[in-house]
């Protein structure tokens, strides 16, 4: 066992024996062998976690550092097992199931903060319009008949 290293629970990359915490992850990292402690609450009961949202590693920290700021308490973990923290994909945005409700409201209203468009470009689907060319897509499931522009 080679004690010069840690190794994050979420992603399993390796890290000098120094750092303290996974640089894509942000959780605590372990000695090898050593088993990742549980996610509790506050009162002592065992949390678990729901998934948000996945997709990117810089999205979902993008996102993760929004709702830590908003006083949620949010983690990214690789979905992959095994892609490490370099890959593109397949990480999670969790939090704890009591919270899992006002987070995802919390990431929706970011999301508007960010994108103020979207609201825009919602309720015109809603309307049945296309949000990019204004075609009539009342009579279409999943596709806009005129720019071709998939909706869902």
């Amino acid at each position: 066992m080679n004690e010069d290293v840690k190794i994050c629970p979420g992603c399993g990359s390796e890290f000098f024996a120094h750092i303290e915490s996974c640089s894509r992850c942000e959780l605590p990292l372990i000695r090898p062998g050593e088993e990742a402690p549980e996610i509790t609450e506050a009162d002592g009961r065992e949390g678990s976690l729901v998934l948000l949202e996945s997709g990117p590693p810089d999205g979902m920290k993008w996102l993760c550092s929004r709702l830590k700021n908003a006083g949620f308490k949010p983690q990214v973990l690789n979905l992959s097992g095994g892609g490490g923290c370099c890959s593109s994909e397949g990480y999670g945005l969790f939090v704890e199931e009591p919270f899992a409700l006002d987070a995802f409201k919390k990431v929706e209203e970011i999301r508007l903060q960010a994108h103020p468009e979207l609201e825009e470009m919602e309720g015109q689907i809603s309307a049945g319009k296309c949000p990019a060319c204004g075609a009539d897509t009342s009579f279409s499931l999943h596709k806009c008949p005129g720019c071709g522009l998939a909706i869902s």
